[in-house]
């Protein structure tokens, strides 16, 4: 009778504890995958909302590459229209002519040089005299017969300050030098800047950092401004997306914000051609 009542006894707990494991390990199997399944979708998520920023960016700089191209464009314009008064008007000028030239149109400095590459005749009476050195950059534009040039910013070979030059040639061989200087220019370019797009793509609380690395592999942008002029030439990461255009996303511990994030390479392609 002991023993038919451990027999039972047995079996009691077998039906108890058995289902009871069974159960217990279903719910550790399940919590495991969907533990798995929920941080590979969040991480799915994050790629995803990695790359959907990266090309807002992009849009951006294209966007802006165009308005700075627009912007460009149009103080050319303003340039060219400075030499043509000047030319159509050439009997009346003299220095209090292109002086009053200058405040109306906000260009300055206006030189008339005279086929020998001597000012004669300028705004502010500045610079009379003066004659292009054989060295120098406007010696380019002297030779060339051009009817017209337009440079990027350099330096001004006297002062050292940045300006915007543009050159206009009459049909007698005489030329209008006019200018803009850099600060304006920077000033309307500055706020299309790379900088500009990166502090603004930082502003989202979920984006730790952001970056923007020219096709030389070096820093021009950064939400910390001490990576700004930084070499990534021995990143291989970086260097397969600048050579490749491939998309590239992984999870990696970032130093600065003490945290695991997800980080996204991602090539800017303008036009068909790597920024």
């Amino acid at each position: 009778m002991k023993r038919s009542n451990q027999k039972r006894k047995s079996i009691k707990v077998r039906l108890l504890f058995v289902p009871l494991i069974c159960v217990l390990v279903g719910v550790l199997m399940i919590g495991a995958i969907s533990s798995y399944l929920t941080r590979d979708s969040l991480l799915a998520e994050m790629r995803e909302n990695g790359f959907s920023s990266s090309q807002r960016f992009v849009n951006r700089i294209e966007d802006n590459t165009e308005a700075v191209k627009t912007m460009n464009e149009m103080l050319e314009t303003q340039i060219r229209s400075v030499g043509n008064i000047i030319f159509a008007n050439r009997d009346r000028v003299n220095d209090e002519y292109l002086t009053q030239l200058s405040e109306q149109t906000g260009i300055n400095p206006i030189y008339l040089y005279n086929p020998a590459g001597t000012i004669f005749t300028a705004a502010y009476g500045e610079y009379k005299g003066w004659t292009v050195p054989e060295d120098h950059p406007i010696r380019d534009f002297m030779v060339s017969g051009a009817p017209e040039l337009m440079e990027e910013i350099r330096a001004d070979s006297e002062t050292g300050n940045l300006f915007k030059y543009g050159y206009i040639r009459s049909n007698t061989g005489e030329f209008v030098q006019a200018g803009v200087s850099a600060d304006r220019v920077l000033e309307l370019t500055e706020k299309f800047g790379y900088q500009a797009l990166i502090d603004e793509l930082v502003s989202d609380e979920n984006i730790v950092s952001a970056s923007f690395i020219d096709k030389d592999l070096v820093g021009v942008a950064d939400s910390n401004k001490d990576n700004i002029d930084k070499s990534y030439q021995d990143d291989e990461t970086i260097k397969k997306v600048a050579l490749e255009g491939e998309m590239v996303a992984r999870e990696l511990f970032d130093e600065v914000a003490n945290a695991n994030v997800y980080n996204v390479v991602y090539p800017v392609v303008i036009n068909g051609n790597f920024k």
